[in-house]
């Protein structure tokens, strides 16, 4: 196991407050909001990737932390289609 794994690892352990985002299944994730245990003082940054044409994760984040920071990515030829209105 490397060393970043094994600190995301000891994060979750210590999470003491742990919450779904997003829908059930693959469109959804479990994040800690334990802001002591993951040192966020002011602010945070989200990047997710592979959104794909669900993005319910990152919008209930965006809404449900508002001091963090969420960015989507998806460079699937038919997401930035209907995305950026081409499609």
């Amino acid at each position: 196991i490397s060393a970043d794994s094994r600190h995301l690892m000891s994060l979750t352990a210590l999470c003491a407050k742990q919450r779904r985002f997003g829908g059930a299944g693959d469109g959804g994730w479990t994040l800690c909001v334990d802001r002591r245990a993951m040192h966020v003082r002011d602010r945070c940054v989200i990047f997710s990737f592979g959104v794909g044409f669900d993005a319910a994760f990152d919008l209930d984040a965006a809404t449900r932390l508002p001091w963090c920071e969420v960015h989507m990515f998806d460079p699937t030829p038919q997401v930035v289609e209907v995305l950026s209105g081409s499609a």
